[in-house]
């Protein structure tokens, strides 16, 4: 319904109610003051609907060729509708090295209140066995996280996978003091085991899934 220009000044007026003088975001844009993030375009999962947003991103940037845009998209699906290459540098990150993982866990047990600073050392060692799950970024946060709670990391990987998952489950949102009200909690698990069964099992090559598939397989598991 409106221009990215158009949608900036419509988000800044009405969520963040603070109504921008005529010509700011356009004159920060040209002026190259701005930089403007389009997360996650796979989540498009219409391949053409995805198309027809990256030319909308073209188009955009060829009108403010100054402006800073950064684009974040999966691997996975990103060739079925890729950026022009000649308006994009294409990066991809990579997992963490040993450097990185240090870096990540001394900071991280820092931000804890009542923690001995030695914890982080003991996390680094006994978290070495697997090391490699640990060179995830989201892996390690996870990993943190359990450590924390539990003052050690399992020994097995397929204890550590189940460990994880269930924290992400379970106490991922509460850990950044978000609550969700759920109704049919004790139905979680269960559908989430058969989805997690369904994916692994079917036959696609693509990963990602449509809303309504999830649903109807949802429903069902129920029945």
């Amino acid at each position: 319904e409106h221009s990215v220009v158009r949608y900036l000044e419509h988000k800044l007026e009405t969520f963040y109610q603070c109504s921008p003088p005529d010509g700011l975001v356009e004159s920060l844009l040209l002026s190259g003051s701005a930089l403007v993030i389009f997360d996650g375009l796979d989540e498009l999962l219409d391949t053409s609907r995805r198309s027809e947003v990256a030319a909308i991103i073209e188009r955009f940037c060829a009108e403010f060729p100054l402006a800073r845009i950064l684009v974040t998209s999966r691997t996975i699906g990103y060739n079925q509708a890729r950026l022009d290459d000649r308006q994009f540098d294409c990066y991809q990150i990579g997992g963490f090295d040993t450097s990185n993982i240090n870096v990540y866990v001394r900071k991280w047990f820092a931000c804890q209140e009542g923690i001995d600073p030695g914890e982080a050392d003991s996390f680094l060692e006994e978290s070495a066995s697997v090391d490699d799950l640990r060179r995830n970024p989201l892996m390690l946060a996870l990993m943190c996280i359990l450590y924390r709670g539990e003052g050690s990391i399992p020994r097995s990987r397929p204890e550590v996978y189940e460990k994880c998952a269930t924290l992400l489950f379970h106490r991922w949102d509460a850990s950044r003091k978000i609550h969700v009200e759920l109704r049919a909690r004790n139905l979680i698990q269960p559908a989430l085991r058969h989805l997690a069964y369904w994916l692994l099992t079917r036959t696609e090559t693509y990963p990602a899934v449509a809303e309504q598939e999830l649903v109807s397989q949802t429903a069902d598991d129920f029945l």
